[in-house]
């Protein structure tokens, strides 16, 4: 049984609970910013932008995630905003002086879109001016590679893992194995997801490594990348203010 990104909508929370916002983030948001997520899940980063006092927009391609991202935001009590939005394919309604892509999302929307669509895509949504924000896997001049909550370049290939299991808030638990493939700069992910034992099916992601001189070309500036150990590169790009 295969579980896809929409059925994971109302255990997405879960899966995504205690993730870091990127530090560079409380460098471009004041109290009242108004930031873009995309493609958000059902929010990733909603603690933060309370602490920050920012207005969080969550943009996410599936309906069952919006409907979650909406749900998210009123259980925090955040005044803000979810919509379907195809990052890529559709054009935005309005632009936006932050933009978070969140939590290795551009290497999986690079896997499939490419990474002059994805940048593109993200840029649309953005003023002119404004700063892109994403945590990425990137493969560094050396050679060694980021990981991610969903990938430990040091870990064990091609064999099953447990990644862990968490409360589901109504006294079961949510337990996620994972294996992980490598060819050169592409990743494969596979997932399997128990809730009280009984398997909700498997799932995969396919992700592509970035580089620093990748993320260079194009009307924007890549204003810093700063690598964290076993962990991903929080990256911030300026688009031009003629773009």
């Amino acid at each position: 049984m295969a579980t896809g990104y929409a059925e994971r909508a109302a255990l997405y929370a879960i899966e995504t609970r205690g993730l870091r916002a990127p530090a560079v983030l409380d460098a471009h948001v004041r109290p009242g910013t108004v930031v873009a997520e995309a493609p958000s899940g059902a929010g990733h980063h909603l603690a933060d932008y309370a602490r920050l006092g920012a207005v969080p927009v969550l943009f996410d391609a599936e309906a069952a995630m919006v409907t979650a991202a909406r749900e998210s935001l009123a259980a925090t009590g955040l005044h803000g905003e979810a919509h379907r939005y195809r990052i890529g394919t559709d054009p935005p309604a309005r632009r936006f002086p932050v933009v978070v892509c969140p939590n290795g999302a551009l290497n999986q929307l690079t896997a499939s879109l490419g990474l002059r669509t994805t940048l593109h895509g993200l840029m649309d949504l953005l003023e002119p001016g404004g700063v892109l924000i994403a945590h990425v896997l990137l493969r560094h001049d050396d050679g060694t590679l980021d990981s991610a909550p969903c990938y430990d370049a040091a870990g064990a290939h091609d064999t099953w893992l447990h990644d862990w299991s968490r409360p589901d808030g109504h006294g079961g638990t949510l337990t996620r194995l994972r294996r992980q493939h490598r060819d050169q700069d592409e990743l494969r992910i596979d997932f399997q997801r128990l809730h009280n034992g009984a398997d909700l099916g498997c799932s995969t992601v396919h992700l592509s490594l970035l580089t620093t001189r990748a993320l260079e070309h194009g009307p924007w500036q890549l204003l810093s990348a700063t690598p964290h150990s076993r962990s991903m590169t929080e990256i911030a790009l300026r688009k031009e203010a003629a773009a």
